[in-house]
């Protein structure tokens, strides 16, 4: 066949299928819209107990979608729940729901003429819900040796409450959970905290996996705390090691805390204790550096009941 031929053709072939095509949209334009497809479901965060329906839109002429939810997997007792105008809408977020409960959709088109077949069935499940109320009121105080919290709980539905403490200056960078008690409970007592040092706690309340929310922080100072190390030097051992030493005298039992700044190419950014040794010995090697690289030092010591202040920084640079 040649060129020509095959242009008339093809030009011809197309402008059939467009003739039939007008008949078809007529149709539709003239009856019922075609029904949504590929409904999927899908559960909000946990606690928000909401799910996030979207689905694809098949017709041109719908003037709104009408949302059915039944409960459970497999239900088939559906019940209107929302009609929303399509204006290009083809998604709805469900809200307001009972936790830890399975929820079943189907959607169709509506239009003048009648309502389209459904779409398909989509299943989600809710989470728990989130502690229903916030502590309030609370209270730190530091008394024999212990912090005493005490504090107003204000939920209804919580499962327990997680007792988070962060010490102030000692290079941590977040709240570690050291007690758990049972709803309702309204006090909490910290037999390890030791003298010498200042305290963040926050109590949070918790049902099952999810959390309360932004809790309440509250400092406690512990008193004056035992004395620190003096004279600190730091000097390098070699390529790969910086060798620290201090003076002072101690009880049997005290033990000594080194500490080495985080550094890297953006700056530095906190500490972490790389080491604790018997503070008798007044001496501790950090290992395993890199060389040519200066790091900063501070220490302090640590008993069983306190700690002292954290002495000034010392700097060292490792051997090229």
């Amino acid at each position: 066949m040649n060129k020509s031929l095959f242009k008339v053709f093809s030009l011809t072939t197309l402008v059939a299928l467009m003739l039939m095509a007008v008949p078809m949209q007529l149709a539709q334009a003239a009856g019922e819209p075609a029904a949504p497809s590929l409904l999927e479901a899908r559960a909000s965060f946990p606690g928000d107990l909401a799910i996030t329906l979207t689905w694809s839109d098949n017709s041109l002429d719908e003037t709104a979608f009408e949302i059915e939810r039944c409960i459970g997997s497999g239900c088939a007792d559906f019940v209107l729940i929302a009609t929303i105008p399509s204006n290009n809408i083809n998604s709805m977020n469900d809200v307001g729901l009972a936790e830890v409960t399975t929820y079943s959709y189907r959607v169709r088109a509506v239009n003048a003429a009648g309502a389209s077949g459904y779409s398909n069935v989509a299943s989600a499940t809710t989470s728990y819900a989130r502690p229903d109320g916030q502590l309030t009121s609370l209270v730190g105080t530091f008394t024999n040796g212990v912090v005493e919290l005490t504090w107003i709980e204000n939920a209804t539905n919580e499962t327990r409450f997680e007792i988070e403490r962060y010490e102030v200056g000692a290079g941590g960078t977040e709240f570690i959970v050291i007690g758990t008690v049972a709803p309702d409970t309204t006090s909490f007592v910290d037999t390890t905290a030791l003298r010498g040092t200042s305290y963040l706690y926050r109590v949070v309340p918790w049902r099952f996996d999810i959390f309360g929310g932004a809790p309440i922080v509250v400092t406690v100072e512990t008193g004056a705390g035992i004395a620190a190390p003096t004279d600190v030097k730091a000097k390098a051992s070699s390529q790969n090691s910086i060798s620290l030493t201090w003076k002072g005298k101690f009880a049997a039992g005290t033990q000594v805390a080194v500490q080495r700044e985080n550094c890297d190419a953006n700056g530095c950014f906190g500490w972490t204790t790389v080491g604790q040794v018997d503070a008798s010995t007044k001496r501790f090697s950090d290992t395993g550096l890199s060389p040519a690289t200066t790091y900063t030092y501070r220490i302090r010591a640590v008993s069983a009941t306190s700690v002292s202040p954290f002495t000034g920084v010392v700097t060292a640079t490792t051997k090229r």
